[in-house]
């Protein structure tokens, strides 16, 4: 979805962005505080279409990258492939960003037009071979800590049919997003462990860039909330499920650990 950021910036919030939600939070977020509806509210009126999420992606990796990034120094000047938001957010980092059509991506990796690409997470990314040709692999993925995959249909087609009907495929949706939050992030695992068996590096992000690329990615959305209804209004309906969510860490066990 945030590939229509070009059309509306909103769709970044929904599609997710630096600064925003993992993919439990993104799955709790749409079905129980009511992103969902508020999703359908926005793509009816500013896109004409009927739109039910129907996937979640895990973090992504943050860089397949031929030089070392670890710090927000190590950012600087690094010529970067990326879209949507980031695009904008790493540049007032530092980086120097590039957007490219997906064709274009590992060519220009290989050919060093670019030092580093973004493109997914570690399962979806292993087939294209990326890890071949750029020795560090960065985590973890501070640009998309997380992402919606969503189903798009043609308005009145989708007033045609019968509420029967238009449950059914919410309900196919919700079922795909349990399948894609189940198995992508254990087809990661083995992914992972693949590229490092090939000789790659995993190199973790320092907390100092962390923060820093949160900081930077709310003051972004700051200032689109200034001059964007819409993405005022989803931009506060997120920020307050954030809060909500504060104290979860509390009373849970992260995952992968007792």
């Amino acid at each position: 979805m945030g590939y229509d950021w070009g059309i509306d910036k909103t769709t970044v919030l929904f599609g997710n962005m630096a600064g925003g939600l993992n993919p439990e939070e993104l799955i709790i977020w749409l079905h129980e505080a009511g992103a969902s509806d508020l999703w359908f509210e926005y793509r009816k009126e500013m896109f004409g279409v009927a739109s039910i999420p129907c996937g979640i992606a895990p973090t992504e990796i943050f860089l397949h990258s031929t030089k070392r990034v670890q710090t927000l120094e190590d950012l600087k000047g690094l010529k970067i492939r990326t879209s949507g938001a980031w695009a904008e957010i790493a540049g007032n980092l530092g980086a120097s960003t590039v957007i490219l059509p997906g064709a274009e991506v590992y060519p220009a990796l290989e050919r060093g037009v670019v030092d580093a690409i973004e493109w997914s997470s570690a399962s979806i990314n292993l087939p294209s071979g990326f890890h071949k040709i750029a020795k560090y692999i960065i985590m973890p993925g501070v640009h998309q800590p997380g992402a919606v995959f969503e189903c798009v249909f043609n308005m009145d087609a989708w007033e045609r049919i019968s509420e029967r009907d238009r449950e059914i495929l919410r309900l196919a949706g919700r079922l795909m997003i349990l399948d894609s939050w189940t198995r992508y992030p254990y087809r990661d695992i083995a992914a992972l462990e693949e590229m490092r068996s090939a000789g790659n590096e995993i190199v973790i992000l320092d907390s100092e860039f962390i923060r820093a690329a949160n900081k930077a990615a709310d003051e972004w959305a700051d200032k689109q909330a200034a001059e964007n209804a819409w993405f005022k209004r989803v931009l506060e309906h997120r920020r307050i499920f954030q809060k909500d969510m504060e104290n979860w860490p509390k009373f849970r066990f992260p995952i992968g650990r007792r």
